[in-house]
């Protein structure tokens, strides 16, 4: 059995003390957001008041000064194991998704009409000029490589989907629209940037 509760007193919520998702940047996301649009989001808690789901969303109503929140109480309790377990899937299931760039640059291109600040998306405007100056595969240069190898130089080919060869122009065509495909060992611009990529990575 779940309740909704339209104003919970803030100060009645209690963090759970094994939550392993740390909040940092996405708090102050929150914050814009939820001066923007409200507090959509209800946080869930358990029949204790333990949050289940929106400890970010905690920190950022108390950093604006918010007394009351909306929240849904589960009859279960954070001592639960099983309950513990679904903390861990609501945190990790949202890494699994992905973005359409493609259907993202269009919602943007739509709702860029400066009636409001693009950032109450959650995304930050480095991130936005990135997806309004999308392009799609179709528009972009395959890599060109040269034909054999050349000491000290390697030809190195990859079979990828269509799906996964669209990330790939565009992560090459971001790092080169930043200048940073620009190397003294290599006048292959796709190279180079491939080469960042993987350096970034690797860390």
């Amino acid at each position: 059995m779940s309740e909704y509760i339209k104003e919970y007193p803030i100060d009645n919520l209690r963090p759970w003390e094994g939550n392993p998702r740390k909040h940092t940047d996405d708090v102050d996301m929150l914050v814009v957001s939820i001066r923007a649009h409200g507090f959509k989001d209800p946080i869930e808690i358990d029949k204790d008041g333990t949050i289940l789901a929106g400890h970010g969303r905690r920190e950022a109503a108390l950093k604006i000064g918010l007394d009351k929140v909306p929240v849904i109480k589960h009859d279960c309790s954070i001592r639960d194991k099983k309950v513990q377990a679904y903390v861990l899937a609501n945190n990790k299931t949202a890494e699994r998704s992905e973005w359409d760039y493609p259907k993202l640059k269009d919602v943007f291109t739509e709702i860029d009409t400066g009636e409001f600040q693009l950032e109450v998306t959650g995304f930050d405007m480095g991130e936005i000029e990135d997806i309004l100056t999308y392009s799609r595969v179709e528009e972009i240069e395959p890599p060109d490589l040269a034909s054999g190898e050349k000491e000290p130089y390697r030809q190195i080919t990859f079979n990828v989907h269509e799906e996964q060869a669209e990330e790939v122009f565009s992560a090459i065509k971001l790092v080169k629209s930043k200048g940073l495909a620009v190397s003294n060992l290599n006048e292959n611009s796709n190279g180079n940037a491939l080469y960042v990529l993987a350096k970034e990575y690797n860390g």
